[in-house]
């Protein structure tokens, strides 16, 4: 029986060895007639047999080799931008530090250094983001058939609605309540967001004064005047919550007002007089803007 029980035991770890190294759990024809034969007559035969044919274990899958998959860099910064701009505006500039950052987006301070040099460069990064796809408007060729005050009413209306968008407001908002603590906010904001908008301004009154379709001077208080008059007092009620961002139809019956009133000194040969009243046609970008009360009706009106 000893020598029965070492036997049946060089068996059992040949079936194991075979079902590790994945080859088929099911022995030769020869060992199974000698297991067999050695085991005749002591009622355990049908046994054996059922242990010789059982189906094989399978073994784990293993995770292919080398390393996983990584995110772009352009991914990457995408998901620093919108975890740092939620943190900034939520927790505050000066509360927020880069291990704040790292954590809320779920990678490590070393790659998010390797990406931006410091925290001033990262809330850069995001206001240049927020200014991204700033309004630009083509002339085109034809000065004859080029509606200047049309032109003008579509880029005060695009400067506003970009600058008077709540991301916009929320990061205005944290300039002004952290400038002082932080100057470098303000610099990254004026470097960054205002300088450009002035910038698309500035281009379009230049290339209506090329075109000799604005009379007297352009310059920078021009420049000012009009956007000042289309979107400040706006900006002020809505980033001391006082106000929600203006809809559409407001922003553009107040580009028609502005032009309503300055358009006679800019486009003098467009004007025209009708019982002693100026009365002044602008079309806005989305088509005829409404007049808020008190301003010249449109011809034919």
């Amino acid at each position: 029986m000893v020598a029965l029980s070492r036997f049946a035991s060089k068996l059992r770890v040949s079936a194991n060895v075979q079902s590790y190294v994945g080859v088929p759990n099911e022995p030769t024809t020869e060992l199974r007639n000698q297991w067999v034969s050695v085991l005749t007559g002591n009622g355990s035969v049908s046994k054996c047999q059922a242990m010789t044919t059982r189906p094989p274990s399978r073994l784990p899958e293993r995770r292919p080799a080398g390393r996983p998959p990584t995110l772009p860099d352009d991914e990457r910064r995408a998901r620093i931008h919108a975890a740092a701009e939620t943190l900034f505006v939520e927790k505050g500039y000066a509360a927020t530090s880069m291990d704040d950052v790292a954590r809320a987006c779920g990678m490590s301070k070393k790659t998010i250094y390797r990406l931006f040099d410091h925290k001033q460069s990262l809330f850069a990064a995001i206001v240049d983001e927020a200014i991204d796809g700033l309004p630009a408007h083509d002339l085109g060729e034809d000065a004859s058939r080029l509606d200047g005050a049309a032109l003008l009413g579509r880029v005060l209306l695009d400067l506003a609605t970009m600058l008077l968008h709540p991301r916009r407001m929320a990061i205005a908002r944290l300039v002004v309540a952290e400038g002082p603590q932080a100057p470098e906010l303000a610099e990254s904001l004026e470097a960054r967001g205002i300088v450009r908008a002035d910038a698309v301004l500035a281009d379009a009154l230049a290339a209506l004064h090329r075109r000799g379709l604005i009379a007297g001077p352009v310059d920078d208080e021009l420049r000012d005047i009009l956007l000042g008059a289309v979107v400040g007092d706006l900006a002020f009620m809505v980033m001391a919550g006082l106000a929600a961002p203006p809809a559409a139809d407001v922003l553009e019956a107040r580009v028609a007002r502005v032009l309503a009133l300055v358009g006679p000194a800019l486009f003098g040969r467009s004007r025209t007089r009708a019982g002693g009243a100026v009365r002044w046609r602008v079309r806005a970008s989305r088509g005829r803007a409404p007049a808020p009360p008190g301003s010249p009706a449109p011809r034919g009106s």
